[in-house]
């Protein structure tokens, strides 16, 4: 029998985020973690992060001025 259980992780990005850039590295760590099912969805900053805040995405990258919301991580994009 195949063992067909798994964790989903729902992960929003900007779109612009959702290039060449990051795919990559999310389809390495989907490689490395087959028990993890990564969704990801693309749009834009403000509907990711309302989104988020419903509890329909689980993590969420998205650029904010500085200040504006609090997040567990930032960094400069300077």
């Amino acid at each position: 029998m195949v063992n067909t259980r798994y964790c989903r992780i729902r992960l929003g990005v900007p779109e612009d985020f959702a290039t060449h850039a990051i795919m990559p590295t999310l389809s390495a760590f989907s490689s490395e973690y087959l028990g993890i099912r990564l969704e990801v969805k693309s749009g834009l900053c403000s509907d990711i992060w309302r989104e988020f805040q419903r509890g329909d995405m689980d993590l969420a990258l998205v650029k904010q001025r500085q200040g504006s919301v609090p997040g567990l991580a930032s960094w400069p994009t300077d």
